[in-house]
């Protein structure tokens, strides 16, 4: 024997309702995956640069590299999260682009960050990374890096 049908009242929509609202705010808010700086190649590859590169990962531009792999992700925030170590210490010029965030990920970006730097042993500085998203090229958003920064007197 079948089911009577029982249509559905205001009251029990109501309660649905309220019932999916407190799951979806209950759900963890949380950061987006890494995207890696460098060479890739293929899933798993030993060619990869550094090993955690993806089909997304930009390529290093202009004789910039890494001390400590530069990532970046969409963060919780809203905004794009970033970590890793520049080497500036291999022929990259200061202003020039160090790599090319894709759009989805600079749109996200502030357009500058301060952090420090070595210039030589026991001598620090500071530099900033610029990712200016009215500018679009081939690739993505230009990441240019400016070093060091200093302040004048007068």
């Amino acid at each position: 024997m079948s089911k009577p049908l029982v249509r559905e009242t205001v009251p029990k929509k109501v309660r649905g309702n309220s019932a999916g609202i407190r799951a979806e705010e209950r759900k963890p808010n949380l950061p987006g995956y890494w995207v890696y700086v460098g060479d890739f190649v293929d899933p798993g590859d030993p060619g990869n640069d550094p090993p955690f590169t993806n089909a997304e990962s930009p390529p290093w531009e202009n004789n910039f590299y890494y001390l400590s792999p530069v990532a970046f992700r969409h963060g919780v925030d809203g905004q794009t999260d970033m970590i890793g170590v520049y080497d500036l210490t291999l022929g990259a010029v200061s202003g020039d682009t160090a790599f090319h965030m894709p759009i989805r990920w600079a749109l996200e970006m502030p357009l500058a960050v301060n952090f420090p730097i070595e210039i030589s042993t026991g001598i620090w500085s500071i530099a900033t990374q610029v990712c200016d998203n009215t500018i679009i090229e081939t690739g993505g958003v230009p990441v240019k890096i400016y070093w060091p920064i200093v302040a004048d007197p007068i």
